[in-house]
């Protein structure tokens, strides 16, 4: 793993230190799995890709954007949507899997939906914690 330092202006309390290792990528680069750990501290983060993340050990104690407060422990998964911010509060360590996509620009995005209902797709659903 790799020291990945998190953003000084970021950082609320404590000095969280970060880890990173990528496990795999797309060959389009559209898509990231990776392991992610961290010391104790509170900081905001921003979610540039939308990320599915999966706790392996410790908790986190994260207020959403919208206000809502979630601690997640080992086993536990949430979604966190491109574009959002979060704060996190690790009281000991964390460390999780993350699985990371790149939205696809709106147009793109639209354009892709309406060719999957003209060929009839079933439309995809998931479960986001």
């Amino acid at each position: 793993m790799r020291s990945t330092p998190i953003n000084p202006d970021w950082i609320i309390s404590g000095n969280p230190q970060a880890r990173t290792a990528e496990h795999s990528r797309s060959d389009d680069d559209a898509a990231v799995s990776a392991i992610w750990d961290c010391t104790a501290g509170e900081f905001r983060w921003f979610f540039y890709w939308e990320e599915t993340v999966m706790i392996l050990e410790g908790e986190v104690h994260i207020l959403a954007g919208d206000g809502t407060e979630r601690t997640l422990g080992a086993g536990d998964v949430a979604f966190f949507a491109a574009g959002t911010w979060a704060s996190w509060r690790v009281d000991n360590y964390v460390r999780k899997v993350a699985f990371l996509r790149k939205p696809f620009p709106k147009p793109v995005a639209l354009a892709y939906r309406l060719r999957s209902l003209l060929r009839g797709d079933a439309p995809k659903s998931g479960i986001a914690a």
